[in-house]
């Protein structure tokens, strides 16, 4: 499944050792230095401390005004790889709109 990441330039971290915030850091530094076509993170599904690089991820482009380069979210789920949309990035940050939207289809026990 992670062969379609082959000619990716791959760095890793872990949010448990490092603060998001030097890591946000670093990452704008990369970005405002080079040129991609697209940037992406790759994480465990479901780790509290993993799911802030997504976070991450959108906030740095958010705070750079970066236009031109895809956004791409990546998961490991029960050992398969899943593309998540920005739009699911954005509304698990907001806990009260994911109440919202699970009341709304019934998906509350």
């Amino acid at each position: 499944a992670l062969e379609q990441f082959k000619g990716w330039v791959k760095l890793s971290v872990c949010l448990e050792e490092e603060h998001m915030n030097h890591v946000g850091l670093k990452l704008a530094a990369i970005l405002a230095r080079n040129s991609f076509k697209e940037v992406g993170t790759l994480t465990t599904d479901g780790s509290p401390h993993c799911v802030q690089l997504h976070y991450m991820l959108e906030e740095v482009f958010k705070v750079m005004g970066i236009t031109g380069v895809e956004r791409r979210h990546f998961v490991i789920s029960e050992g398969s790889l899943i593309e998540v949309g920005k739009e699911v990035v954005k509304a698990s940050r907001y806990l009260g709109k994911v109440q919202k939207l699970m009341k709304r289809n019934d998906l509350l026990e």
